[in-house]
């Protein structure tokens, strides 16, 4: 029961501190074609691959967004550093995502991670 009820705290927490920031309330307003939880599913040599993109949007510059939410959390040190390497490794993912959205027409694509509990972002153009 401690375990659950400490999970519930941090969901709460996480949520409280997304709606606190700028750029979490941006996220959470998107654009056009709002989308959480975009579940998609791709065949790549031969074979299907189930995709879930946490949120895409269009802003209002035309840029199709591909965000992916992270939970992790860096206490202290080089929150930088960690944010980097966080980017490095999720940026196959991502990509993965970018590649099915630009097969389906999507021409001008930006990729974001967010980390709400740390207020971390990173972003770059698909390609």
């Amino acid at each position: 029961l401690a375990q659950i009820t400490r999970a519930g705290d941090l969901v709460i927490e996480t949520l409280n501190r997304a709606v606190a920031d700028k750029r979490g309330r941006w996220i959470l307003a998107g654009g056009t074609q709002n989308q959480s939880e975009h579940a998609l599913t791709w065949f790549r040599q031969g074979r299907p691959m189930n995709l879930v993109i946490d949120r895409t949007f269009i802003d209002k510059d035309g840029y199709r967004w591909i965000i992916d939410y992270k939970t992790g959390y860096r206490s202290g040190g080089d929150i930088d550093g960690f944010l980097d390497q966080e980017q490095i490794r999720y940026a196959p993912q991502l990509q993965r995502y970018g590649e099915m959205m630009h097969r389906s027409g999507e021409e001008r694509i930006k990729m974001g991670l967010y980390f709400p509990r740390i207020g971390g972002w990173r972003q770059w153009d698909f390609g």
